[in-house]
């Protein structure tokens, strides 16, 4: 599930974070329910977590045998442009 890559939310405006969230706790940020509705929000990572974000398909490709070659936990979401390894 995804909620398990995030802290929590927070709401954006052209990509833009409209809320601060530096060193935030997940009890300082707001829960899926909150912002779902919006037409933009972004996702804070969990502190264990990290993403890599590849715009290119071939790229992508190239870091999904990796992954699999090394048997990598790892959950991919694959993109219109490319992948979002977590």
């Amino acid at each position: 599930m995804m909620d398990e890559l995030f802290k929590g939310y927070v709401p954006t405006k052209n990509k833009k974070c409209t809320m601060g969230f530096r060193n935030a706790t997940s009890d300082d940020l707001l829960r899926i329910e909150q912002v779902q509705h919006r037409s933009e929000y972004a996702g804070i990572l969990a502190d264990d977590i990290i993403m890599i974000d590849i715009d290119d398909a071939e790229q992508s490709e190239i870091l999904m045998t990796i992954v699999d070659d090394l048997g990598l936990a790892c959950r991919v979401y694959e993109t219109t442009r490319g992948k979002h390894f977590f």
